[in-house]
């Protein structure tokens, strides 16, 4: 029986650390994942259950972000390679994107960050984007 002091979450849930110090993205992902535990009627936020709400977040992030086509195709890249910056994009990278170099996306990076599609990776001398570290939703697992 878990402890109440965890409840709704399970005990190795409740260690859990998904928001990147963001307290917006914190509160989304929280939404999203209590919404899916009452969809399953769940009385406990499982492994499973947390899966499937996390997995629901980045189609819904995408919508409410309302991205361009041109923003989508910089989030697949981004989601693809793990990482962008302007030391590891390569020149194949941006002809596929219509640009001719970072600072052409970095606007569209900036955005997806805004959008909780993304964060910014602190390094000391290139500005670098990561994908937020959600689960893959089976919609992007066809593209």
């Amino acid at each position: 029986r878990p402890c109440s002091l965890f409840l709704p979450f399970s005990r190795p849930l409740s260690q859990c650390h998904w928001s990147l110090g963001k307290p917006r993205l914190f509160n989304r992902l929280g939404s999203k994942i209590l919404s899916t535990a009452a969809d399953l009627q769940a009385t406990t936020i499982t492994p499973d259950v947390l899966d499937q709400g996390l997995k629901k977040m980045i189609p819904t992030l995408r919508q409410q972000a309302a991205l361009t086509m041109q923003e989508e195709k910089v989030r697949l890249l981004l989601q693809q390679r793990g990482g962008l910056s302007d030391e590891t994009i390569s020149m194949e990278d941006l002809q596929s994107l219509g640009v001719r170099s970072f600072s052409d996306i970095l606007h569209i990076l900036e955005r997806l960050e805004e959008a909780d599609l993304a964060y910014q990776v602190y390094e000391d001398d290139a500005k670098t984007f990561e994908p937020i570290p959600l689960p893959v939703a089976d919609e992007d697992l066809a593209t």
